[in-house]
């Protein structure tokens, strides 16, 4: 009897450490996984930083182009444009501020189409 209750602690304290080992073991996997999640997310944040950073250049570039355009295109410059490139200008950019620009100066021409139609037509009238 005293052998069998040797035996038998023996098999419950195997069985204690066999279950004590894979606790360990499960509590290391969920270690490790909490690990590679920090990792990725840690990944995650700088490579949204960097792609954030690369975005803020690149706007930047393109507002110094349009800055740049502006400069060039101005009012000033686009009087001097035949009314067919004005219409091709207004038909085929896609430059908000050139587009504005040309509107303006599209509008301007019309106005002044008008006035000039309707003098004529007050000298016709008169007569």
């Amino acid at each position: 009897q005293r052998k069998r209750e040797e035996e038998e602690r023996k098999r419950l304290e195997a069985e204690r450490e066999r279950i004590q080992k894979e606790k360990e073991e499960k509590l290391e996997k969920e270690r490790a996984e909490a690990l590679r999640r920090e990792q990725e997310e840690r990944d995650r944040m700088i490579a949204l930083s960097i792609s954030e950073d690369n975005k803020a250049s690149v706007v930047k570039d393109e507002e110094q182009i349009k800055k740049e355009t502006k400069v060039i295109l101005d009012k000033n410059n686009i009087r001097d444009w035949k009314f067919s490139e004005l219409r091709d200008c207004v038909n085929t950019s896609c430059d908000v501020e050139l587009l504005e620009i040309a509107r303006e100066e599209f509008h301007r021409r019309l106005k002044a189409y008008h006035g000039w139609k309707q003098k004529i037509q007050e000298r016709r009238a008169k007569k």
